[in-house]
């Protein structure tokens, strides 16, 4: 009621007024009745326009990054109970904190008696499994491996041209696959624009002739790493 009887005579007071005081006298009566309802507006009703106009976004997907490096490798031999074993090896890893991948290569040792040269090729296959940490920028890598390792191995008897005069065989070789399984840690280091290294070693077992056999694998690998 109290309104009203304002709204009356200001109205009343308007017919009195030249007609350009009227115009602005409208304009400012206009100004002073719609200010109490805009300093009253609910602030969650302003948010609630804000966001409507605001078009919505969606985090952009996350998605695992595949990883691939080619790495020097020195391990303990597979069946040699000496020396040292050392080749090229390729790996791809797919994942963030689990990852998981394969890894293949090829490892070369060779023991010397007095009658013999023997040659070990190894051909390692590993299905691979692990998980990762960010420390800084490094990556911290705990990595299992399990899978085959095929052995091809070459004997040359010493003095083998003598020996071959007196009819008698003077090299041999043969094939076998031993099982095999490894864990190793490491660290990974972004180096420049995607590219890095990783470091890795741990211990390696191989199942030989029904009895696990323990030894060691390192590697040192360049590769990308996203």
């Amino acid at each position: 009621m109290l309104a009203c009887r304002m709204l009356a005579a200001k109205v009343a007071w308007l017919r009195h007024r030249p007609p350009v005081a009227n115009r602005v006298a409208v304009i400012l009566l206009a100004a002073g009745l719609l200010a109490p309802y805009a300093a009253c507006a609910d602030p969650a009703d302003a948010v609630a326009t804000a966001d409507a106009a605001t078009p919505a976004t969606s985090p952009a997907p996350t998605t695992a990054w595949a990883a691939a490096d080619l790495s020097v490798v020195a391990a303990s031999p597979a069946a040699l109970g000496t020396g040292l074993a050392m080749g090229p090896s390729v790996r791809v890893i797919r994942g963030d904190t689990v990852v998981w991948g394969a890894e293949l290569g090829w490892v070369r040792a060779t023991e010397y008696s007095p009658s013999w040269a023997v040659t070990h090729d190894e051909f390692r296959a590993r299905a691979l499994a692990g998980l990762q940490a960010y420390a800084g920028r490094a990556r911290l890598i705990v990595q299992v491996g399990a899978g085959v390792t095929a052995l091809y191995e070459h004997r040359a008897r010493a003095q083998a041209s003598r020996l071959s005069q007196l009819n008698v065989a003077t090299t041999s070789s043969a094939w076998a696959a031993l099982p095999a399984a490894d864990l190793r840690l490491g660290v990974q280091l972004p180096v420049y624009a995607g590219w890095g290294a990783t470091v890795l070693i741990g211990p390696a077992f191989h199942l030989r002739d029904g009895q696990p056999d323990l030894g060691f694998t390192a590697s040192l690998a360049a590769g990308w790493l996203p």
